[in-house]
């Protein structure tokens, strides 16, 4: 038998306590998130005609790019946060959604909505 396959065939041993605060956790960080997905855009089209040249357009369009970033990144978040409530409701929180090896604790606590091991994670940021 591999590692990965002990791994995989090991029970989690995160404890009914441990697993509520990281819901709560999780459930603090969606309601942040949502009010970051719910703001509004700013209404950047009305600055740029109002410049009074290139430089101001550039300003203006790099400004617009770096708020599309932060809001995709904050529905991305919002997004795993979901997914990580629907684990801990379906009963696979704590699992790799790749591997289904159990996710170490110390991963969760610092990143609860971490929906795959380290070893996947790596794997996954290397392609």
């Amino acid at each position: 038998m591999t590692i990965r396959q002990r791994a995989t065939a090991a029970r989690i041993t995160i404890d009914k306590d441990t697993l509520e605060t990281l819901s709560r956790r999780l459930e603090a960080e969606r309601d942040a998130q949502a009010v970051l997905v719910g703001a509004p855009m700013p209404i950047y089209e009305q600055q740029a005609t109002t410049g009074h040249g290139e430089s101001d357009y550039i300003s203006v369009e790099t400004e617009r790019q770096v708020v599309s970033a932060l809001d995709l990144h904050a529905r991305l978040a919002f997004e795993e946060i979901e997914l990580a409530l629907a684990r801990v409701q379906d009963g696979t929180y704590g699992r790799c959604s790749n591997c289904a090896a159990p996710i170490d604790e110390a991963r969760l606590r610092a990143l609860p909505r971490a929906a795959f091991c380290i070893a996947c994670q790596r794997d996954d940021e290397r392609r």
